[in-house]
C-alpha cells in the first residue's frame, strides 16, 4: 500500500504536504518528519523528494525476488548505488526555467511571511490579538499559506521535469503533438514559417517553463520541416 502511495505521489505533482505526511507516517526518524511538517523551503522540498525516492527504491527493491541472495555488503553497497546517484536533469534549459521560477515563488513568499511577522510583534502599547490586528493580517496570513502550497507544488514540477525532462502530464502546451513528418506537403512551407514566428514571439517574452517548453516543440518541428523543404525545393529544380 505504501509503496503503491508513494509511486503516485512521485509520478503526480508531488504535493509538499502529501509527501510530508507519506514521510512521517512510514519514517522512523521523528526529527526530520517534524522538520519537513514545518513547511517547505528549498532544502526541505528537495530532501523530501530525494528521502521519498530514497524510500520507494528500498520498498521496491525488497519486493522484488532476488535470483539469489547475495552478501550483505554486496547488497548495502547497491542499495547505495540505487539510492545516491546524482540524477542529471534530462532537459537542462527547461529544468533551470521551472527551478528559477519556483525559487522567485519561494522568495515572494519569504517577503510576505517577513511582513506578517513584522506585524504580529507584540509591543507594550499594542494588543496584535486585538480583532483590528488580526483582521489586518487575515489575508496576508492566506497568502502565504497558499503561497507555500504554490512554491511547492512548483518545485514538484521542477522535480518531474528533472527525472522527465518534461512537463507533468496536465502542464503540457499541447494536448496532441503534431507529427510534421507526415503533413501534407503543400503546408511545409507555411508551417515551418509559422514556427518560426512562434519562435520568435516567445524569445520576446520573459521565460517560463511552459514557454521553453512550447519552443523545444517548435524548434524540434523546424528541424524536421527543414529537411523536408530543402527535399521538396530540389525535387521542384
Amino acid at each position: 500500500m505504501l509503496l503503491k502511495q508513494l509511486k503516485i505521489w512521485l509520478n503526480g505533482t508531488r504535493d509538499y504536504f502529501t509527501g510530508a505526511g507519506l514521510f512521517a507516517a512510514s519514517h522512523k526518524n521523528k526529527e526530520l518528519a517534524q522538520l519537513f511538517l514545518k513547511g517547505p523551503t528549498p532544502f526541505t522540498i528537495s530532501r523530501l523528494s530525494t528521502e521519498l525516492i530514497k524510500l520507494y527504491n528500498e520498498l521496491k527493491l525488497k519486493k522484488q525476488p532476488l535470483p539469489s541472495a547475495p552478501p550483505p555488503a554486496t547488497l548495502t553497497k547497491a542499495l547505495q548505488n540505487v539510492t545516491t546517484e546524482k540524477i542529471e536533469p534530462a532537459n537542462p534549459e527547461l529544468y533551470k526555467v521551472a527551478q528559477l521560477e519556483a525559487t522567485l515563488q519561494y522568495k515572494d513568499v519569504m517577503n510576505m511571511r517577513a511582513k506578517l511577522f513584522a506585524l504580529s510583534v507584540p509591543t507594550v502599547h499594542v494588543d496584535q490579538n486585538h480583532p483590528q490586528y488580526v483582521a489586518a493580517r487575515r489575508q496576508l496570513a492566506i497568502d502565504v499559506v497558499e503561497g507555500y502550497n504554490k512554491a511547492a507544488s512548483m518545485y514538484g514540477k521542477a522535480e518531474h521535469i528533472k527525472t522527465t525532462g518534461q512537463l507533468p502530464v496536465t502542464e503540457t502546451v499541447s494536448e496532441t503533438e503534431t507529427d510534421y513528418s507526415i503533413i501534407a506537403d503543400n503546408l511545409v512551407k507555411n508551417t515551418l514559417d509559422n514556427l518560426r514566428k512562434n519562435v520568435s514571439k516567445i524569445k520576446k517574452k520573459p521565460p517560463t517553463a511552459e514557454r521553453i517548453a512550447a519552443m523545444q516543440k517548435y524548434e524540434n518541428g523546424i528541424k524536421i520541416l527543414k529537411q523536408r523543404w530543402h527535399l521538396l525545393k530540389q525535387t521542384l529544380q
